[in-house]
């Protein structure tokens, strides 16, 4: 139902708003601002990237650079996703050590110290609390639409300071069926709904394809704040605004 509906949307484009190419994005002109979490808000990637690269200087791990290690780990991620830590670190543990135990004390050793790596360096992206903060003192609507575990995703939230700025507005894929996560507008159909806002007062900030999908399905102003790939040139795919960094100010 969800294809069919952005192919018909493409093919007609009777969804397709006006693209204000060159125009500047009108910071206070919404009244509900829905946001992705992960390297929207918070820089997840680097925060991965840094607490990988600490935790795999492990003094057993020998024979190898740091860099050639994250690759082999790597490897591991792209199979089981960046979420399920526990496992790729399990992988990863009988690769380098050749020892089939279940579970491998090493990788456990390894999980445990790259959890505490990574809650040290996760951070919002730069400018994000001021942002928030503005959009709060001007009484606009804060929301958070994510896919995900609500319970990670919640608890990212706290650790890197934000919880406060979505209180009861956070649409985590994790509570809804399979397939009303991005790039399903559903869980913003929700929040429109619940905060009895219109798609024209309504702006959605991502950083993936999947987000722009599910904003323009939906029918609000969507922003890029990072390059993505559209090699069929998909209009459905293609944001109103693009950032290539939070703003000092709003």
């Amino acid at each position: 139902h969800e294809y069919w509906q952005a192919f018909a949307v493409e093919v007609t484009g009777e969804l397709i708003k006006p693209h204000p190419f060159g125009e500047e994005l009108d910071w206070m002109g919404y009244q509900l601002y829905l946001f992705d979490l992960d390297d929207t808000l918070l820089m997840t990637r680097a925060a991965i990237r840094a607490s990988w690269r600490k935790t795999l200087q492990h003094p057993r791990l020998t024979g190898k650079s740091v860099e050639e290690w994250i690759e082999t780990l790597r490897g591991f991620t792209l199979l089981y996703g960046t979420t399920a830590d526990h496992e790729y670190w399990q992988a990863f543990a009988v690769e380098v050590t050749g020892e089939l135990i279940k579970p491998h004390p090493f990788g456990e050793e390894l999980c445990r110290t790259n959890r505490e790596n990574y809650w040290q360096v996760l951070q919002p992206a730069p400018n994000i609390p001021n942002i928030l903060d503005r959009l709060r003192e001007e009484g606009r609507q804060l929301a958070l639409i994510t896919n995900g575990l609500i319970e990670l995703q919640t608890q990212k939230l706290f650790r890197a300071g934000l919880a406060d700025y979505f209180q009861e507005h956070v649409y985590c894929s994790d509570q809804y069926a399979w397939a009303h996560q991005k790039p399903s507008p559903h869980m913003l159909n929700q929040v429109l709904e619940k905060c009895d806002m219109s798609p024209e007062e309504t702006v959605f900030f991502g950083n993936a394809s999947i987000d722009v999908l599910a904003g323009n399905m939906a029918g609000v102003t969507t922003v890029a704040v990072a390059e993505f790939n559209n090699p069929r040139e998909l209009r459905l795919l293609t944001a109103d605004y693009h950032l290539s960094e939070w703003p000092a100010e709003i």
